[in-house]
């Protein structure tokens, strides 16, 4: 991993498995789009998200890896590949969005993740829940659906298909 901020440049290896009509001799071109579109924009809990494929690296020829599928003709290929990924680190100052506002908290997105900041948490740093404004109030302004806010990510979790992250404010 090479870190810059939350995101990284990483490699990765993975088997796929092609039709046989992109045998043709742009065949790493070919596998540069299956991987985009096939890989692009999903979580891989030990990775983060994947944001883009970068370039691919090593294409391991298919009777080396496992035999043609007799009942598909799919051929699978052993890709190594670099990409750009997105993992949010414990700690890391970070912008949100408000999304939602209730009496427990409010809740974020920030980029692909989703987050939360426990009301207990806004109350010590000035905020107050207000009902009737749906928004939690403090000297320095309110805070809305919408708003934008600087948060430490206090916990961060990355399961499959999601990240999500616990914060204060920062």
């Amino acid at each position: 991993l090479f870190p810059c901020s939350m995101f990284y440049k990483v490699r990765l290896q993975q088997i796929v498995h092609l039709e046989p009509q992109l045998f043709r001799p742009d065949i790493r071109d070919q596998v540069q789009v299956f991987l985009r579109i096939n890989f692009e924009g999903i979580v891989l809990p030990e990775v983060g998200q994947i944001i883009c494929i970068s370039d691919i690296g090593s294409l391991t020829a298919p009777e080396t890896v496992m035999p043609i599928q007799r009942t598909t003709g799919l051929c699978p290929f052993r890709v190594s590949f670099t990409a750009v990924v997105a993992r949010p680190a414990k700690y890391e100052v970070i912008d949100a969005q408000v999304t939602r506002i209730d009496h427990l908290g409010m809740y974020l997105s920030a980029g692909p993740a989703t987050g939360f900041i426990a009301s207990g948490r806004l109350e010590k740093s000035g905020y107050r829940y207000d009902p009737q404004l749906l928004a939690f109030a403090g000297a320095n302004g309110s805070l809305r659906e919408h708003s934008m806010l600087r948060i430490k990510m206090l916990g961060v979790n990355i399961n499959q298909g999601h990240m999500s992250f616990t914060a204060e404010t920062a």
